[in-house]
């Protein structure tokens, strides 16, 4: 009986201290960090432009994680297609779009970086 909750306590510290290692998380994670301010890294699948803003699409799916770049802030980023195919790091806090899907909305280019 006692095995249980120290395999479940010795997986749980595994885990946080896994996560805090590089301190991010990848794309398909961000659903379970609703509302949290959290470091997002993955390939960027696709940069779509509209109206509205500028997206960068993590997977070709179409309910995948997203960042915003708002069309009110699109003029500070030199040029958010160079990051198509690129690995990615994102800060920001993960919100879900009106989809229901895990997005962040960046106002600054200091909130993206390319990892090498």
């Amino acid at each position: 009986m006692k095995t249980f909750p120290i395999f479940f306590i010795t997986f749980a510290l595994t885990a946080t201290f896994a996560l805090a290692g590089n301190g991010s998380i990848n794309p398909g994670q961000t659903t379970r960090n609703i509302g949290k301010d959290v470091q997002v890294a993955g390939k960027v699948d696709s940069v779509v432009a509209m109206y509205k803003g500028t997206y960068l699409k993590f997977s070709h799916k179409p309910h995948g994680f997203t960042v915003v770049i708002p069309s009110s802030t699109r003029g500070q980023f030199d040029n958010p297609y160079k990051y198509t195919g690129q690995q990615v790091a994102v800060t920001g806090r993960v919100e879900k779009n009106e989809f229901g899907d895990p997005q962040i909305t960046v106002t600054s280019p200091k909130q993206i970086s390319v990892v090498k």
